[in-house]
């Protein structure tokens, strides 16, 4: 995956017709990431409207990765989110990122299986590092994650 070059923010005014993208990506898997913990999900919609986005995941059962809880739910104000077709960035108070590039998933599926065995705090810092190389190609990939 190419460095995300093309990240948009939304503007509030313009997100209805956003709406058809976003909505493409229900029901997709993906890669779920925030400071301290990452995972394999897939994801669904649970609310779109102008001014706001509630997304809801369900971890896959995949070695190596250890996400906190089995289901969860974010949120963000579009205009605070982020989106590119294969990454989205949201959230001002609780950051997280959203990877459907199919070989970044598969990179971090071949690497959560290698760190099988390690603490779970070890294995999630690997991983979101391994993560930000992947998504941010260079010498800080990874950083901006941790």
């Amino acid at each position: 995956m190419a460095a995300p070059s093309g990240l948009v923010n939304v503007n509030i005014e313009g997100a209805a017709p956003l709406h058809a993208g976003i909505r493409a990506r229900d029901g997709a898997v993906c890669i779920y990431a925030e400071k301290r913990w990452i995972a394999l999900a897939t994801m669904s919609i649970a609310s779109l409207t102008d001014r706001y986005l509630a997304l809801r995941f369900s971890a896959l059962s995949t070695p190596g990765f250890a996400p906190p809880r089995r289901d969860w739910e974010v949120g963000v104000a579009l205009g605070e989110f982020r989106f590119a077709s294969d990454l989205w960035m949201g959230s001002v108070y609780c950051p997280w990122i959203i990877a459907f590039d199919s070989d970044v998933m598969s990179e971090l599926i071949v690497a959560a299986f290698e760190t099988q065995g390690r603490p779970a705090d070890e294995r999630a810092f690997a991983l979101r590092a391994r993560f930000g190389a992947l998504i941010w190609p260079g010498p800080t990939g990874g950083d901006s994650i941790r």
